[in-house]
């Protein structure tokens, strides 16, 4: 039934027909044929599959079919039915076929833009899919080669053996899948990045609306971007996904390999931001499916050595720019980098200004000022007398003769110090820093 009506000409009896070639897949991809062992129920039926599928991907069939038949190529697929490379192929073709459509002015100007801006994005989810699952192949089976070489030094039971080999074969199947992907990889990566694009600006809160291009984005325009609101809402986890397998696998090296470090940069922050945006901002109305997404595309994005050393580079840029005031706290300083040339510029030019020698004006007025403040206030010296004796000794004569006893203070040995070397600096200047002391001598032997 299914397949009568995914090859009949009512576009609504299509539709549904896929839908339940889909289900079907899904429901029943891993149940065992009970005749032959080692094999699945579906096998016998992939030349049905196959020709349900190809009328979907005719020029005159409109968007909308085309969508869901590219959801039933990638869970194809993607199930592990097909074993052999060339059944692989039947499928493979039409989903080729399918990326012809996404060239500029190749869509067919009878649909809306809506209608073109499902398909291309279906076509770009199918894509990412399969590649999900070729590169989960790749993974398996490296860790079967490995296992494979570890039962070789260990000693376990034969029969335990048997058992570990058949588990890890069914894991390691179709190795050649990723064959099949890898030569379309160039230009599925370059329209990944730019759905991801479009998806991180039709994210944006209302507040941020004059951010968006005028013109629309490359898969919605400015008229269609409330249709492609919800499109994009299914199809940006998986794209995600594969985009950051990509990256990390190869679009990174291949970026610095041709000198393109700002724009691997700039990827790797489109990728990291949105990833953390849906982690940080989980919708209620979205499965569960979609966080377990965004935490593979971190794994694999952080993965590489590179992007790992970019993100703490980030951290590390961040605290550079950190300020902190008693009063208002913590704050950043962002700066581009030619001011920041510019100021380390400055800085050196201030640093050589400091190290120049005074000028004789500089050192004349220093000396003026100086002589100023002894005027106004100089230390105290022991008087003097006629007789050679000190003023203090006299007075403490006095009052031992009267019976009183004066207290005195302790000389301040460190202010002494600092008044003789001061009146050597100013003799060394030619400045006469002694009036103040000649005159107040002068009024004792006045007295």
């Amino acid at each position: 039934m299914a397949f009568m009506a995914a090859t009949s000409d009512n576009d609504s009896l299509r539709l549904e027909g896929l839908k339940t070639l889909e289900l079907i897949i899904v429901k029943f991809a891993n149940v065992p044929e009970p005749e032959f062992k080692d094999h699945v129920v579906l096998e016998q039926y992939q030349a049905q599959v196959g020709a349900a599928l190809r009328p979907a991907f005719s020029t005159d069939t409109p968007p909308h079919v085309t969508a869901i038949a590219c959801q039933v190529c990638s869970a194809w697929i993607g199930s592990g039915v097909a074993r052999d490379l060339n059944d692989l192929k039947r499928v493979h073709q039409l989903l080729v076929s399918s990326l012809s459509k996404l060239q500029k002015n190749s869509s067919c100007t009878i649909y809306n833009e809506s209608s073109i801006t499902l398909e291309k994005l279906a076509i770009l989810k199918a894509w990412a899919e399969v590649y999900i699952v070729a590169m989960k192949k790749k993974e398996n089976l490296m860790k079967y080669e490995i296992s494979k070489s570890f039962q070789k030094t260990k000693k376990f039971d034969e029969d335990e053996d048997e058992d570990e080999c058949e588990i890890d074969y069914q894991s390691a199947f179709n190795e050649d899948l990723l064959q099949l992907v890898e030569p379309e990889l160039t230009l599925l990566s370059e329209n990944w990045l730019l759905a991801l694009k479009d998806a991180a600006f039709l994210i944006l809160p209302p507040e941020f609306s004059l951010q968006l291009p005028h013109d629309g984005g490359t898969f919605y325009t400015a008229d269609t971007i409330e249709f492609a609101r919800p499109q994009f809402r299914k199809s940006w986890s998986p794209i995600l996904h594969a985009a950051c397998l990509w990256f990390s696998c190869t679009g990174f090296d291949m970026y610095m390999n041709n000198n393109l470090k700002d724009q691997s940069i700039g990827n790797f922050h489109l990728l990291f931001g949105i990833a953390m945006e849906a982690l940080c901002d989980p919708k209620s109305n979205e499965p569960i499916s979609y966080i377990t997404e965004c935490l593979g595309s971190l794994k694999a994005l952080l993965s590489h050595k590179l992007t790992r050393e970019i993100l703490v580079s980030a951290f590390d840029e961040a605290q550079s720019f950190m300020r902190y005031h008693p009063t208002k706290g913590y704050s950043w300083e962002f700066k581009d980098g030619d001011s920041k040339e510019k100021d380390s510029n400055e800085d050196k030019h201030k640093e050589k200004q400091k190290e120049e020698p005074s000028s004789a004006f500089q050192r004349a007025r220093v000396d003026f000022l100086l002589g100023d403040i002894f005027k106004k206030f100089f230390p105290k010296v022991n008087q003097i007398v006629e007789n050679g004796t000190k003023a203090n000794e006299v007075k403490n004569q006095e009052n031992e003769k009267n019976g009183t006893e004066l207290k005195q203070e302790k000389v301040d040995v460190a202010s002494n110090n600092f008044t003789n070397n001061s009146n050597q600096v100013a003799n060394q200047n030619n400045f006469d820093r002694t009036q103040p002391y000649k005159s107040v001598v002068a009024k004792l032997t006045a007295v």
